[in-house]
């Protein structure tokens, strides 16, 4: 069950309505001219519906590579045309680790539903 609320009204009453999502799991709208364009949730609902999305996306992913349709990483830096961090010229140091917590730059992007 949803209900709906407009922008208008919405941030009078977010205290409460944030309060019902989260306690009753209940969704609620925010609708602008009566066309819903934002929705108040869970945070268990979210983790629950993003759950969902990153099975989908490690059972695509499974049945690319079993199919033989992969590429390397080095592959798709390539076509990205990313730049990927290296030691500076004057340390010498060797390319920090994915886990490192250095001020490389990273591109992180995650699917939501």
């Amino acid at each position: 069950m949803s209900e709906s609320y407009s922008l208008a009204e919405g941030p009078a009453e977010l205290g409460a309505l944030v309060a019902r999502a989260a306690g009753a799991h209940e969704r609620v709208d925010l609708t602008d001219d009566d066309t819903t364009v934002a929705v108040i949730i869970s945070l268990a609902d979210y983790q629950e519906m993003q759950a969902a999305v990153d099975q989908a996306d490690i059972a695509e992913a499974e049945a690319i590579k079993a199919r033989g349709e992969w590429i390397s990483h080095e592959e798709a830096i390539r076509l990205l045309e990313i730049d990927e961090p290296g030691p500076t010229p004057s340390s010498g140091a060797a390319r920090p680790s994915e886990h490192s917590t250095g001020s490389e730059r990273t591109i992180r992007t995650r699917r939501s539903f």
